[in-house]
Parts: C-alpha cells; structure tokens; sequence
C-alpha cells in the first residue's frame, strides 16, 4: 500500500481516492483525544468545527492536529485555532478565496496542509527529531527507511537506559509525522510530508552531510559485523548505496 499524490498509476495499480472528510467525520478525528481518554477536560466542539472546516477537512492535516491535541492536553482547541490563525491560515485563505480557486484543488490543500504541517515540526522538542524528519525526506516520496540506518546517520548519543535517538523518534511519532513499518523497524513520510520537508528543510544538504558518518560507522569492524548478522548483507548494501 503506498500513498502517492500521482493521479495515473502504471499498468497492474488499482488505485484508490481519497477525498475531504465530511464535517461530522472530521469532527471524529479531532475528537479522538477525548475518545480514547487521552484528555478529559470539557471539548471545545465549536473550535474543533472550525479547525476541521479551516483545513478543508483534510484527514491528513487533521491528523497532525489529533495528534497535538493529544500530545500537548493543555493545548486547548481553541488555542491551537489561535496558533494556526497567527500562522497564516486565515490570510492564506482569503488568498485562495479571492484568487477563486476551488475547495478541493491540490493547490488548496497544499497551502492549508502546509501551515498545519509547519505548525506541527514546531512542536518536535530539540533538534534531533527535526534532524530525523529531514533526513526520511531526502530519500525521495514513499521511501522505507530502516530504522537502523537512521541511527548510524544520526549518531545521536545513548548513555545506560537513555537513548536520545529513541526519544527523538518518539516525539516523531507521537505527533503522526512519520508512519512505521516492517514490524517497527522502517519509517516512511506522507507523500506531503516529504515534499514539504524536502522543500522547506534543507534535506538533501543533510543527507549529504550524514553521509559521511554512516560510512565511518560501516567502517568500524564491530558496527559492520553488528549490522550484518541483524539485517543481512543486502541490508547494509542498500544503506549504503541509497544514501551516497
């Protein structure tokens, strides 16, 4: 299952749209926090309709927000209106309007997906996260990466039971920005994330800086023999070739 922005897919595809939720649907997915007892302070069902209807009920971006809400509970709905409203939002969509350009248009998503998604990497605690992020989106729209090489090009320090790259990759998560796979061992961006990140970040110029230190790592005998009984040689092979 790969999700693509491509309208025509080659032969053997089958393809499937997905289009804007229904408001009552949106309202359900920035509902979730409450629904799942994340958050028990009384919901702002007015605001939480208004953010839905702000983003063009986009389940993407609506997502992002799910997520915050669920992350930051005292980040009360009608705050993060004011926080995406002080982002732009607003103005870009008087922009749209006066433009005439159609709810619905992959031009109209872009530019409300794009200030959520902003608002959203602000979240992220330190740097690292942010460094992961960037470093997901060099590697092109649907790519898998493994966990593992994500890690070596970090080279974030790991002191007794604390893992700083374990903590950053958690704060990616828990703020939806980036989909696990393979049992939890590969990170995978949404089509949008990717570009956004790729476009606005700087990701190719830190993936070819990281480069560097994944290859001084393969070189170190223990890490390269590591590797090679977790993942396999082909796995290693691959780190290598796909990021130089």
């Amino acid at each position: 299952l790969v999700t693509t922005r491509i309208q025509m897919m080659t032969r053997g595809f089958e393809t499937i749209a997905i289009d804007v939720l229904k408001p009552e649907d949106a309202r359900e997915v920035l509902f979730e926090p409450w629904h799942t007892g994340r958050r028990n302070d009384p919901p702002d069902l007015v605001s939480l309709d208004i953010i839905a209807n702000r983003l063009g009920y986009l389940p993407l971006a609506l997502g992002w927000m799910a997520a915050a809400l669920s992350a930051q509970t005292n980040l009360v709905p009608a705050r993060l209106l004011h926080e995406l409203n002080a982002r732009g939002l607003d103005s870009i969509i008087k922009e749209l309007q006066a433009a005439e350009i159609d709810l619905g248009t992959p031009e109209y998503h872009d530019r409300l997906v794009s200030v959520a998604l902003r608002w959203q990497i602000d979240q992220l605690a330190g740097d690292s996260a942010r460094r992961i992020l960037k470093l997901i989106g060099a590697y092109g729209e649907a790519a898998v990466v493994p966990i593992d090489r994500l890690r070596h090009l970090v080279d974030l320090p790991k002191s007794g039971i604390t893992d700083a790259f374990d903590i950053a990759a958690r704060n990616l998560q828990k703020f939806s920005l980036v989909e696990s796979l393979n049992e939890n061992t590969a990170f995978r961006l949404h089509p949008l994330t990717q570009s956004y990140v790729h476009s606005h970040y700087g990701s190719t110029q830190t993936l070819i800086e990281a480069a560097t230190i994944l290859v001084a790592k393969y070189r170190e005998p223990h890490i390269f023999d590591e590797q090679l009984k977790k993942r396999g040689f082909a796995a290693v092979f691959e780190d290598l070739i796909e990021t130089q």
